[in-house]
């Protein structure tokens, strides 16, 4: 008897180690397997937050884009209207001293242009400007004469540029002849000489002397414009 049950108790254990190797087993697969499901879904998070990621990534370019191209528009709408502005002020300057342009361009004097527009001479106030407003402006009295009578237009009574002060561009009633050659009223060049200038008023180069001498061809030469004037009626 105590044989028969050393054997059954033996068997009994053999059953139990081998029931627990089983168990060990079934639980080192299950490890495995949910060791195995963890990794899957790890990489499922990962590729997941890859694509979210990626995803993001494409929205913030194409916003990005976007509103690069909405600011490229808007740039270009401010430069054409900056553009169509500066054309329209163009214009309107063409429009306003079309006059002055024609007048200098017919004299050859298209460098004081630029003079004419920094004093703001459109046409209007051009119509208007007499002699010593451009002599202000620094314009040599020569081509003062030479601006007005291009201005005014052909005039039978004319007075001849010879008879003209460099000065005041007036007839000169009592002509006198300065050291640079030129003849002046004599009230002018020595107006001119009174303000301490020692320089001809025609050319701007220093006078060897003040000295002034009537000018009786000139003298004659007005009192036979003015008759020739008196004749006419």
């Amino acid at each position: 008897m105590a044989e028969a049950k050393a054997e059954e108790d033996a068997r009994a254990r053999k059953e139990a180690a081998a029931r627990e190797k089983a168990e060990a087993k079934a639980r080192e697969r299950e490890a495995k397997a949910q060791e195995a499901r963890e990794r899957e879904a790890a990489a499922k998070a990962r590729a997941e937050a890859k694509a979210a990621a990626e995803a993001k990534a494409r929205a913030d370019a194409t916003a990005a884009a976007e509103a690069n191209a909405r600011e490229e528009a808007r740039e270009a709408e401010r430069l054409a209207a900056t553009m169509a502005e500066e054309q329209r002020c163009a214009a309107d300057d063409a429009d306003r001293d079309a006059a002055v342009v024609e007048v200098l361009a017919g004299l050859g004097l298209t460098d004081l242009l630029s003079l004419f527009r920094e004093q703001e001479v459109d046409d209007d106030a051009f119509g208007s400007l007499e002699a010593g407003d451009l002599r202000e402006m620094g314009i040599a009295p020569e081509a003062v004469t030479r601006i007005l009578s291009a201005r005014d237009g052909p005039d039978e009574d004319a007075i001849p540029e010879d008879l003209l002060c460099p000065i005041s561009c007036a007839l000169m009633k009592d002509p006198v002849s300065a050291d640079d050659g030129e003849t002046y009223e004599r009230a002018c060049i020595e107006a001119w000489f009174a303000k301490g200038k020692r320089t001809s008023p025609a050319t701007n180069e220093p006078l060897d002397t003040l000295k002034l001498r009537p000018n009786l061809v000139v003298r004659r030469l007005t009192a036979s414009f003015l008759d020739g004037r008196l004749a006419k009626g």
